[in-house]
């Protein structure tokens, strides 16, 4: 069995995106629990889009795919 340590590529809780943002923005965190995230202001679901993006790519295969897809994307070019 593959460990959350390997499959995050080393990430540690602390370098969790999810975990340091309901530290850095508790406000949004306490609205979310009250309200839809379609209620938020525009800056707050940015906040909240950003994370999720960030927090996606901690994952070692979403960065893999990330990476083969580049060097498809170079070597079609260079075709």
């Amino acid at each position: 069995m593959v460990s959350r340590h390997n499959n995050r590529g080393g990430f540690r809780l602390q370098d969790d995106p999810g975990f340091q943002f309901c530290l850095d923005e508790p406000q949004i965190i306490e609205s979310l629990r009250q309200r839809s995230v379609f209620e938020l202001s525009v800056s707050e679901k940015l906040k909240v889009l950003v994370c999720m993006v960030n927090q996606m790519l901690s994952f070692a295969g979403v960065r893999d795919e990330i990476d083969a897809r580049n060097e498809n994307v170079w070597e079609t070019r260079v075709e």
